[in-house]
């Protein structure tokens, strides 16, 4: 039981986005790898961080160094994590685990195994929303889903239509932001379900 223990004590790691690289910077988040990934690809976040890991325990304001841990990209990832409890489980040289205690270890990998599946699910739609032509189209089939105008007309040059109240609101894909959409009718000779669109993407 003391080598199950120690095995996954060595697979605990602490998230944090550092202001820098991955070299040298501060700690600017805290949190789950969820939630910083979550965060680091919103739109409106700044440039010049990056989302690493590492077994140190830190707290914001504390210096990053690159001995302090590596990247997301060089780690074991969670499906091979996964993959290496189910085979402890299975392992003859680990007989002295209870058939409870390896049941244990079956279901910890089968709940890595979901939260992967719905982290590459959540990673596809963040992908799909993470360039203006492609926020572009989000907010232009709200807007046709709506049935507020057949036609669109992009005029997110004109800073003058976000003042007032937006037309409506509506989440990002991701939930953790709200988009505020303005309309307005198009002179002639647009049709009158042409309608011109500006946004902007906004904390809840």
């Amino acid at each position: 039981m003391k080598t199950f223990k120690n095995h996954l004590a060595e697979e605990v790691f602490y998230w944090y986005i550092i202001k820098g690289n991955t070299e040298k910077g501060k700690v600017a988040h805290v949190g789950t790898e969820r939630q910083l990934k979550l965060k680091i690809r919103k739109p409106t976040f700044p440039d010049g961080h990056v989302l690493l890991k590492s077994r140190k325990d830190l707290k914001i304001g504390d210096k990053w160094k690159g001995s302090m841990g590596v990247s997301e990209e060089l780690e074991e990832s969670t499906k091979e994590y996964a993959k290496s409890l189910e085979k402890i489980a299975n392992d003859r040289a680990l007989k002295m685990l209870t058939k409870s205690e390896r049941e244990n270890l079956r279901k910890i990998a089968d709940l890595l195994a979901k939260e992967k599946k719905e982290e590459v699910e959540l990673d596809e739609k963040q992908v799909r929303f993470f360039t203006a032509d492609e926020r572009d189209s989000y907010v232009i089939d709200e807007i046709k889903k709506r049935k507020l105008a057949r036609h669109t007309v992009n005029a997110t040059d004109d800073h003058k239509m976000k003042k007032g109240k937006p037309t409506f609101k509506f989440p990002t894909p991701s939930g953790e932001m709200m988009i505020h959409v303005w309309l307005r009718s198009m002179a002639a000779p647009a049709s009158k379900d042409t309608k011109a669109f500006n946004y902007s993407i906004e904390d809840k």
